[in-house]
């Protein structure tokens, strides 16, 4: 059986959303459209459940794309930035954090990256400063601090150096 066309409409006739439906279940890509017929989001799902990528759109940028396996988010989520670059980069298990997970600045530099096993921190956490440098590491085992944080100080630039690439156009 191939399945039925799913056609959800506004009061004003405008179509908002646009699916397949199997053995009366959501099956496949569902699209859901704005007013203006534009992609907000896209979902896939395999017998009424969510499978598959879910991506989240403003316009033509994407704000978020998400793996769901059977319901759950299952596999790595990327939350984007107003400039469309990642902000959030994490990884689930049945729902759960589990891996890598990465927070960025808008223009695309680490701020803090950590490790989940069954959905708490596990393995050193970094925390940065925006050039890059190290502000803080603390060591997690199953979401415990293992001991205080060790902050770093800012690395100072100094003054030569920082008028030499101002004049330069460096900054």
């Amino acid at each position: 059986m191939d399945g039925t066309p799913l056609e959800i409409r506004d009061d004003e006739g405008r179509v908002r959303q646009r699916g397949t439906l199997r053995s009366g279940a959501l099956d496949g890509l569902l699209t859901v459209l704005d007013e203006d017929g534009l992609t907000v989001m896209t979902m896939t799902f395999k017998a009424g459940v969510l499978h598959g990528v879910m991506r989240l759109m403003d316009g033509s940028r994407p704000t978020a794309e998400i793996s769901y396996a059977e319901g759950k988010r299952q596999g790595r989520m990327v939350v984007f930035g107003p400039t469309g670059r990642p902000a959030q980069v994490q990884h689930f298990s049945a729902d759960r954090l589990d891996g890598p997970s990465q927070i960025f600045t808008p223009e695309g530099a680490m701020v803090q990256e950590a490790v989940y096993v069954k959905g708490r921190l596990h393995g050193e956490v970094r925390e940065y400063y925006p050039d890059g440098a190290v502000r803080r590491v603390q060591n997690f085992a199953q979401g415990q601090p293992l001991a205080q944080a060790v902050e770093h100080a800012p690395v100072a630039v100094p003054a030569k150096s920082w008028l030499k690439r101002a004049l330069n156009g460096g900054g």
